[in-house]
């Protein structure tokens, strides 16, 4: 019989936390009463101001460039980062400038797409042609790209990012504007794209439009911030997303919130997690899956310019139908999303096989070397998180490649971290190995590559690194409790709770030793051949799906306990309200019950 791990986030509670919800933020870091309560109201006065970049002059030259540009009817570009905060960021700015500057945005002002999942300016130079190329969520280690275009094709550029910057010396020297958070005391580092892209559009409305705030735009704000999983526990974060995700009037969003109200509603509505799960997936599916016909489709549905456009519906049976063009690129997402997941499930069934046949989880990395058949390079991080979620280990899901240059054949792709792995500086650690072309990304999500000869090394290397890292998974857990200590309002507290985020992980609990018997235990659900057990203990529901008749009859025999780890849910059905827990993982014992 298994025996599950668990830990409590905090061994004691200070006693002044009188309250189930007090006691999880305060797990989480957010410690006293007062920055509880500050951090659950956060609103406009939470939010920082772009002059609080210590560089702000910079911000200064590049609203003053940009105007220049608008006065002398230039031509300006806006490169849209291949991701959710790529697109949101991309948005904002091309939304922005058609709010203010409705003609001239029509006639002088384009976007730039990537072709792939590629990030930067590397794969778009030969689109580049204007006078003023604006990249937000992108550029800032692009200096050879920087050089060509200024001083060849006389070029300016302003770059918006928050990516970290590989030789810092260099960005004083380059002739872009280089606006990055993580080089300024900007005091939100977990800032993202969309948030710079924001800070521009706030400083330039200071300093050239002289209006009010352009609180319009902060959905998109929110959502890029969410896509890019900006650390939750951050005030200006957490203020962002309640101010953008109460006021949501980007079409696209709006749309696409409607349509997936349902999902939305399991997660109590729209807040930081739910839009993780019901909108940010589709984005990224587009950007990483789409045609270029589709990307193109839906960040044109994001852009007021375009949204309302109308366009011929691509629906089966709707022929000849016209739709506005928000309507259908919602459409337009929602088959690649579903085209996407059949290809990412069947290269996960894949790798999970090879994981297992050859031992993969031995190493300290799961490094899954690919053939070109076998896996498409716009699923690799997808992939990647699923395997590193499964097996709670750092994951490499590699591809490999021969492009312009190489020497050798090099496998390219993503990786990805796990959540509470004590080493979190995953990319420093493989770009120190000395064995790795690049590691370019987020600490925990970045773009790998290794040569082929350099991989055995770069196992062994790591391996190295890690040899005293307990990776048994663990689970995290607010309260370990016995069942004379359930109470279902508190469930329902937990359950209803939309404080979830990156860096704030949803609850889980531990029910240890719940007593088993016929009379408690049942199968539902067995004559649709989706069976689920159903445990019921001091008025609460504990919910077991994917189970089997097999099982149901473990768990019906005598003198036998149950000890969970789940997750907090409610029940409601013909307006009656039940608590529930959905059993995560669990353990049965053999044991005497008095």
């Amino acid at each position: 019989m298994k025996n599950i791990q668990y830990k409590l986030y905090k061994e004691i509670t200070p006693d002044w936390f009188v309250g189930t919800t007090q006691h999880i933020m305060y797990h989480r870091g957010i410690n006293s009463p007062q920055e509880q309560e500050r951090w659950l109201a956060a609103g406009w006065e939470d939010t920082y101001d772009w002059a609080d970049l210590d560089d702000n002059d910079k911000m200064q030259q590049a609203c003053f460039e940009l105007a220049k540009t608008i006065e002398d009817n230039g031509t300006v570009q806006v490169l849209a980062d291949c991701d959710c905060d790529g697109y949101t960021s991309a948005a904002i700015i091309l939304n922005y400038l058609f709010s203010r500057e409705p003609q001239w945005t029509k006639e002088c002002c384009s976007y730039i797409l990537h072709d792939g999942k590629q990030h930067g300016l590397s794969d778009v130079m030969d689109k580049i042609d204007c006078d003023l190329l604006i990249v937000p969520d992108a550029g800032s280690n692009d200096w050879k790209q920087q050089i060509e275009l200024t001083t060849r094709r006389n070029t300016k550029i302003i770059i918006l990012d928050h990516h970290d910057i590989s030789d810092i010396e260099t960005v004083d020297t380059t002739p872009a504007i280089v606006i990055n958070i993580q080089n300024s005391a900007y005091p939100d580092k977990a800032l993202t794209g969309a948030g710079v892209a924001y800070r521009f559009i706030s400083a330039y409305e200071d300093l050239i439009i002289h209006g009010n705030q352009p609180t319009e735009f902060m959905d998109l704000c929110a959502l890029g911030n969410c896509g890019d999983m900006a650390d939750y526990r951050e005030l200006e974060i957490r203020a962002i997303v309640n101010i953008g995700f109460s006021n949501i009037r980007n079409p696209f969003m709006y749309e696409i919130c409607n349509k997936h109200e349902y999902t939305l509603n399991k997660r109590n509505g729209i807040n930081y997690l739910s839009m993780a799960f019901a909108v940010v997936p589709f984005i990224n599916a587009m950007t990483r899956s789409g045609t270029p016909e589709e990307q193109d489709m839906v960040f044109k549905g994001m852009l007021t310019q375009y949204a309302f456009d109308k366009v011929e519906s691509s629906k089966r049976g709707e022929k000849g139908v016209f739709v506005y063009r928000y309507q259908e690129a919602v459409v337009t997402a929602e088959r690649v999303k579903r085209r996407q997941d059949k290809i990412t499930n069947e290269t996960v069934e894949l790798l999970d096989k090879r994981i297992q046949e050859q031992h993969l989880m031995d190493n300290a990395i799961i490094v899954c070397l690919c053939e070109p058949d076998e896996l498409e390079s716009s699923v690799a991080g997808i992939v990647a998180n699923k395997i590193q979620a499964k097996y709670q280990h750092p994951t490499l899901v590699l591809r490999r490649t021969f492009q312009v240059g190489d020497t050798e054949d090099v496998y390219r792709g993503s990786a990805r971290n796990y959540s509470h792995c004590p080493i979190e500086n995953i990319k420093d650690i493989c770009a120190a190995t000395g064995d790795v072309e690049f590691a370019a990304g987020h600490q925990g999500a970045f773009g790998i590559g290794i040569a082929a000869s350099k991989v055995e090394d770069f196992i062994k290397h790591t391996n190295e690194v890690y040899k005293d890292i307990d990776f048994t998974p663990a689970y995290w857990v607010d309260f370990i409790w016995e069942p004379r200590d359930l109470r279902p309002n508190v469930i329902l507290e937990i359950a209803q709770l939309n404080i979830w985020g990156q860096e704030m992980p949803q609850a889980q609990i531990v029910v240890k030793n719940i007593p088993l018997s016929e009379q408690n235990v049942q199968i539902l659900g067995l004559a649709k051949g989706k069976p689920t057990i159903k445990i019921e203990c001091n008025r609460i529901e504990f919910m077991l799906f994917q189970a089997s008749e097999e099982l149901y009859e473990q768990f019906i025999q005598p003198n036998q306990t149950l000890t969970i780890v789940g997750t907090c849910s409610i029940n409601e059905w013909n307006g009656v309200i039940k608590p529930q827990v959905l059993i995560d993982d669990y353990e049965l014992k053999q044991q005497w019950i008095f």
